[in-house]
């Protein structure tokens, strides 16, 4: 070591000595460099393996819902046609004449009532008495249908096992006979007659296209396929091109999922693939989903790992010859000392930087993290929510990136339309995640295809509650004629919408704007339009320029009459009279529908200043009274409608009013608490005063008087009042019938309810309803 010392005190041997460590950590970060690639590409390879079979799985779930909605929609047109009362009369009577009569019926409202049907060739009722009626297609009409159905095979099937719940699908091949084609092919959906019961009288028989059915609207990732297989196991369709998928192919795939496996790699004819299967939501159904298998080590990997290696011999060949050249120096050096018989101190340590980099470099090649690059998807979705929530000045950038995604945009304008789902609450009770996000995605495509004639449209990512869709005008009009033009196919929308599915939307537009860089004016209008559904209940459709810009002015008004009615809900309050706060309620109702342009945020506000005050008299304690605040807000802020929020409000004011009572007597009950609760209790049943007074051994007159001083009206106002109250809730909420209702809150005679209701409200049930359900204009119907 001192030899060494002090042979780095000659400038030639420290040169030799920092060029032989470079090369040597060189060669040594060489090899570790080809140890941490393999590992690191291991590592990725199997990193990028699991997340593409996430990525695959996720792109081809919406091909999955849509067929399963497809298959279940031909199931409900069968369940529909077998309901018929003919379809049973001419099964269990063997007459031919009443299939026929409701073949006839049946066909022509095929198209309007089912989407599968575009998918539909031919429909056929067998009976086992009476032969076969082929159902009228509207799509047949001009060209008869010259399928023949096979008889014999028919009659076999319907004889062979036991009667089950779902559909016998066969194949008919086509006329090429040509594996992986399916030109001429038909599928035939066979379904026993009756439905119900275990007797086989007929069938009815649905004659598919499979090309038509099977091939999916929605993009598949290059390489990656989707197969549907049908029930008898022996058949499977790719849905990329709807075309069957090769027996070559289906083999090697059925052989490892019949010995349990659902996930599997296999060599198919056109390479190694990895193999899911997936249960259909439709029993007997299943899905495989066919990607490519990703290689560890492809061609450009082996060269880096080459070259690595060139680099890695090369420096330490070069190390080699300077240690040589040291250890030849080091001799010499070795000899000069033991001539002088001493040496002095060694002189300070020089590469120690170097040694120091060199591990630092290290450090920050290990730390390098790697990218998936998002699928084109993805993207799309990101770059579209960027519109909607980023202004922009560089407009031809974005329509650049649009036509990168496939949307080839205009300059003529651009509107953003969101549709809102009503009652919110309960659709996400209603249906499962899954199911919502189906139909949120319904609704855009219906709004797309609606739109496709007149306007550019695609949709932003659904989420939550709202589905929002942008929609560029393909000719330049004025902007009075554009505008008119989105109303007409909106309105369209919503029939569609109304009549396919068991919701309503609400909707909300924004003006038209010509630069696509400011979208998110147009969007933000759009929601804007959306608070003022607080006036037109559920089914509102709103567009920005209907409404009134003096929010400054209803601020005002609003301030000023709020303040004017403060004193006397302070008294009503005081009081405790019921009739006088009823008053108050129907004031503020009042004030707020004159002013038809004020928003739903200022309208909770604004009441919920009248509940704070309502409050504020309780005798609840700080902790007490928080917790009743937060319920109470939250209970407010969650109706939309002012008709809900105004029914609210006096169910709140009654049972605060209640409350208080109790804890202003101190007892536990008084004859007129025990009366209120009873009639809260039974108010849909035929209750009487003289027999509550029976019960509680008081005279009649008295308690009729102790009631009024108590409530502030007479029994009979008070539960007429509170059967209507109801009545109004049921009416807006449920799709019951008037008579249902009316015998729901206590009226059995429906004559009476309309009385009573009419003197109530001003209106009768019928009114009432359909002032709060507000019908739509088909642009496409002449009336």
């Amino acid at each position: 070591m001192i030899f060494l010392m002090r042979a780095l005190k000659s400038l030639q041997i420290r040169s030799l000595f920092l060029r032989f460590v470079l090369y040597l950590l060189i060669a040594l970060v060489m090899v570790a460099s080809i140890i941490f690639y393999g590992v690191q590409n291991s590592y990725r390879s199997s990193k990028l393996e699991t997340e593409i079979d996430r990525i695959s799985l996720e792109r081809s779930e919406a091909t999955r819902q849509f067929t399963d909605a497809l298959l279940r929609n031909i199931d409900m047109m069968a369940m529909q046609f077998a309901n018929q009362s003919t379809v049973g009369a001419g099964l269990a009577q063997k007459d031919v004449s009443k299939l026929y009569e409701a073949a006839i019926e049946f066909g022509p409202g095929l198209q309007q009532k089912f989407p599968s049907s575009y998918a539909v060739k031919d429909i056929f009722v067998y009976s086992l008495q009476g032969g076969t009626i082929q159902v009228p297609l509207p799509s047949s009409s001009s060209t008869p249908s010259t399928y023949k159905l096979d008889v014999a095979d028919l009659q076999t099937i319907l004889g062979e096992g036991s009667k089950e719940d779902r559909w016998v699908v066969k194949t008919r091949p086509g006329s090429t006979g040509k594996e992986g084609s399916n030109e001429g092919a038909m599928l035939e959906f066979i379904r026993p007659l009756p439905i119900l019961g275990t007797s086989v009288d007929g069938a009815l028989v649905v004659v598919i296209d499979p090309k038509e059915l099977f091939q999916s609207p929605f993009l598949h990732r290059e390489g990656e396929k989707l197969w549907v297989q049908l029930p008898d196991g022996q058949t499977a369709y790719d849905t990329r091109f709807g075309t069957t998928v090769s027996k070559h192919d289906l083999d090697k795939v059925v052989q490892p999922y019949m010995n349990g496996k659902l996930s599997f790699q296999v060599k198919l004819q056109d390479g190694r693939y990895n193999m899911q299967v997936i249960d259909s939501m439709i029993p007997h159904w299943k899905y495989m989903l066919v990607y490519p298998v990703s290689r560890p080590f492809g061609i450009g990997e082996w060269i880096v790992v080459l070259l690595l290696l060139v680099i890695a011999v090369a420096a330490s060949h070069k190390a080699v010859r300077i240690f040589k050249q040291i250890s030849s120096s080091m001799s010499k050096l070795r000899e000069i000392l033991a001539q002088r018989g001493k040496f002095d101190d060694p002189a300070r340590d020089e590469f120690a930087y170097l040694l120091h980099e060199v591990n630092g470099l290290v450090e920050r090649t290990e730390q390098l993290s790697e990218l998936f690059q998002q699928s084109e998807v993805q993207k799309k979705q990101i770059f579209i929510q960027e519109l909607l929530t980023e202004a922009s000045v560089y407009s031809e950038e974005r329509m650049a990136n649009l036509r990168h995604y496939g949307i080839a945009v205009t300059n003529h304008g651009y509107f953003v339309v969101v549709f809102r789902i009503d009652d919110y609450f309960q659709f996400i009770g209603t249906y499962s995640k899954a199911d919502q996000k189906l139909l949120r995605y319904f609704i855009a495509k219906i709004a797309e295809e609606q739109l496709a004639a007149q306007f550019v449209s695609f949709h932003a990512d659904v989420k939550e509650r709202e589905v929002i869709v942008i929609a560029n005008l393909i000719e330049n009009m004025p902007i009075a004629s554009a505008r008119n033009l989105l109303l007409q196919e909106v309105n369209s929308i919503c029939q569609y919408i109304h009549s396919y599915l068991d919701l309503t939307v609400s909707l909300g537009i924004g003006d038209l704007h010509t630069d696509i860089g400011c979208i998110t004016e147009s969007f933000h209008q759009a929601l804007e339009a959306l608070e003022f559904r607080v006036y037109k209940g559920t089914k509102a459709l709103t567009p920005i320029w209907h409404v009134k810009k003096n929010h400054h002015q209803t601020l005002i008004l609003l301030y000023n009459e709020r303040k004017e009615m403060e004193q006397e809900w302070v008294v009503a309050i005081n009081s405790n009279n019921r009739a006088m706060i009823a008053t108050c309620l129907k004031k503020i109702e009042h004030t707020i529908k004159n002013l038809d342009s004020c928003p739903l945020s200022l309208i909770h506000h604004t009441l919920w200043e009248f509940v704070l005050m309502m409050l504020y008299h309780t005798e609840a304690s700080g902790q007490e009274r928080q917790i009743e605040l937060e319920k109470l807000q939250k209970e407010l802020y969650r109706f939309e409608t002012l008709e809900e929020i105004m029914l609210w409000m006096e169910a709140a004011a009654d049972q605060w009013l209640t409350r208080r009572n109790e804890a202003a007597t101190n007892v536990n009950w008084t004859a007129v608490d025990h009366m209120l609760e009873y009639i809260q209790a039974n108010h849909d049943k035929d209750i009487s005063l003289n027999g509550m007074a029976d019960q509680l051994n008081l005279d009649a007159s008295y308690l009729s008087r102790l009631f009024k001083q108590g409530v502030g009206m007479n029994f009979i106002d008070y539960l007429v009042s509170m059967r209507i109250r109801r009545a109004k809730m049921l009416l807006l909420t449920t799709d019951h019938s008037i008579q249902t209702i009316g015998a729901m809150v206590g009226y059995h005679n429906v004559t009476s309810f309309n009385r009573a209701f009419k003197k109530e409200a001003n209106m009768t049930p019928g009114q009432f309803r359909a002032n709060h359900d507000p019908k739509l204009l088909d642009a496409k119907e002449i009336y």
